[in-house]
C-alpha cells in the first residue's frame, strides 16, 4: 500500500487517460430546463434488458435534474463534434452549450443532438450514490443510429477510428 496519496492520486489520474473511451454528452430535461455534460464514463451494461450506466459527478447540474425527470440521453459524439466536447466540459460556458448546434427533444423533452454516431435514449432505472459520483443505470428505451465515425479520447487528446468497412448501422 502506497503512503503517500497524492502519488496514487495523481497516478489514478494518468492511469484512467490511457483507458480510451467514446466521448459522449449526457442530456437531460425536464420542460424548458435542459442540461447536459461531457462524459466519457458510459458503457453498456445488459442487453436483457437493453441498458447502460452513465456515472456523473453530483455537483454537475445535469445530476439532479436526472433524478428528478428520471430520463437522459447519451449522444455519442461522432470524429467532427470536438468542440462540443470541449463546450459541454466547461462550467464556464454552461449558458451556450445548447445554441451552438442542432437539439431536438424527444418525446419526454430529453434534448438530442443531431448528427452524432448515436443517440441512446434511456429510462432512468436506478441511481446509485458511489464516492463524488452518481452511478445512472438506464434502461434503453430508443436509440438512433447514425453512419459517423466516434469520437474518441485517451492520453489527453481526442481521436478517432481509421478503419476501412465502416459500419453501416
Amino acid at each position: 500500500m502506497r503512503a503517500n496519496t497524492t502519488d496514487l492520486r495523481e497516478d489514478f489520474f494518468s492511469a484512467m487517460r490511457r483507458l480510451a473511451a467514446s466521448v459522449t454528452i449526457v442530456t437531460t430535461g425536464d420542460g424548458d430546463n435542459q442540461a447536459g455534460l461531457t462524459a466519457t464514463a458510459v458503457c453498456s451494461l445488459s442487453a436483457d434488458p437493453p441498458s447502460l450506466i452513465a456515472c456523473v459527478n453530483r455537483e454537475a447540474r445535469a445530476h439532479d435534474l436526472i433524478i428528478s425527470s428520471k430520463r437522459f440521453a447519451v449522444n455519442l459524439l461522432s470524429a467532427e463534434q470536438e468542440d462540443l466536447a470541449m463546450l459541454f466540459a466547461d462550467p464556464e460556458r454552461a449558458k451556450e452549450r445548447f445554441s451552438q448546434a442542432a437539439w431536438h427533444p424527444d418525446s419526454h423533452n430529453v434534448p438530442l443532438l443531431e448528427d452524432t454516431a448515436a443517440n441512446i435514449i434511456c429510462r432512468l432505472d436506478k441511481a446509485v450514490e458511489a464516492f463524488t459520483h452518481t452511478i445512472f443505470i438506464g434502461v434503453v428505451e430508443d436509440i438512433h443510429l447514425n453512419k459517423s465515425s466516434p469520437l474518441l479520447y485517451g492520453t489527453g487528446s481526442f481521436g478517432r477510428f481509421n478503419r476501412s468497412g465502416e459500419d453501416q448501422g
